[in-house]
């Protein structure tokens, strides 16, 4: 019985060693790169032969036996897509406002874009349209943030209304 406990405990271990060992040769993730893997995202940490570290944006340290690093994406090599969506009203012109998003100056982030994608939803309150950029990776989410900035600055000066809920109170008066 003992025997059978150690060959299973043996087997496990030699699974994880010889996944960790495919990971290392076949280069899919390196330390300082941001993965998205069994259930976890985050910057790779260390890579070893029986365990990977990753660290959540959080700032938690996972350790996660190879043998569970399935469908591992790797999200820092190549390009990433900034996507940001913004609503307009539905009195304001569609072409209009697709013409100020395009004329973003380049930053030295984006790699191609932007490109307005045209209507995106037709919303209760607004028409929404997507603004995508190709950017380097790691500065997506940076890049979002600075464009929604930049879409509310150039709106602002085009008068380009971006509508949120608003809520009339018709108060009844009794007639005497």
């Amino acid at each position: 019985m003992v025997g059978l406990a150690a060959g299973f405990g043996a087997q496990g271990l030699l699974s994880g060693v010889v996944t960790g060992f495919f990971i290392l040769l076949g280069k899919q993730i390196e330390v300082g790169e941001y993965v998205t893997t069994a259930g976890y995202n985050g910057i790779v940490e260390e890579l070893g032969l029986r365990t990977t570290q990753i660290r959540s944006f959080d700032g938690t340290l996972n350790f996660i036996p190879n043998r569970h690093l399935e469908g591992i994406s790797n999200h820092s090599r190549g390009t990433m897509c900034a996507l940001v969506n913004i609503g307009i009203s539905y009195s304001d012109n569609i072409n209009h406002a697709k013409s100020v998003c395009d004329s973003f100056s380049a930053d030295e982030r984006f790699v191609d874009g932007p490109q307005v994608g045209g209507v995106q939803v037709l919303g209760n309150l607004d028409v929404v349209l997507r603004v995508i950029v190709q950017t380097q990776s790691m500065e997506q989410w940076q890049c979002e943030r600075d464009m929604r900035k930049a879409i509310k600055e150039a709106f602002d000066q085009n008068g380009i209304e971006i509508p949120f809920p608003q809520q009339v109170t018709h108060i009844a008066t009794e007639e005497a």
